[in-house]
């Protein structure tokens, strides 16, 4: 039998709160994790708690005042739905994709492109809209 080595991963080493795997941004549109409309009021909030943001959450048509860490959390050191995350932008495009019977389809971004950039033996130029989440099939 094949021996194979193992890779040990402590999640002590690895810092969930870094800017760099967790992208919060306070000046932008949030929610919380659990997708309730929030709305940052104060994020230079002085406190002993740690807790700079201050921010009003929307449930059953009443607005709660509640107070987060610099990175939207609302407890320190684990995630939760009632964490502050920035809204997901949501985007679409159009593009025209050249059609071939035995080729890769190839898109452009407008039908002019598309016409000028057939190849004989197009055999279709569809139109396809793409909606999408920035930062969707990332991970």
């Amino acid at each position: 039998m094949k021996s194979q080595s193992k890779m040990n991963i402590s999640l002590e080493n690895i810092n969930v709160a870094s800017p760099r795997l967790r992208a919060f941004d306070p000046t932008k549109p949030v929610q919380t994790r659990g997708g309730l409309p929030a709305r940052i009021i104060a994020a230079d909030r002085k406190n002993d708690s740690d807790l700079p943001i201050t921010a009003l959450v929307l449930r059953h048509g009443t607005e709660y005042v509640e107070h987060f860490t610099s990175e939207g959390r609302h407890y320190h050191h684990v995630d939760s739905d009632r964490d502050l995350i920035n809204i997901p932008v949501k985007r679409r495009v159009e593009v025209w994709v050249n059609l071939y019977p035995v080729s890769e389809p190839v898109p452009h971004l407008t039908r002019a492109d598309a016409d000028r950039w057939s190849s004989r033996g197009r055999i279709a130029c569809k139109k396809v809209v793409l909606e999408y989440t920035e930062g969707e099939g990332l991970c």
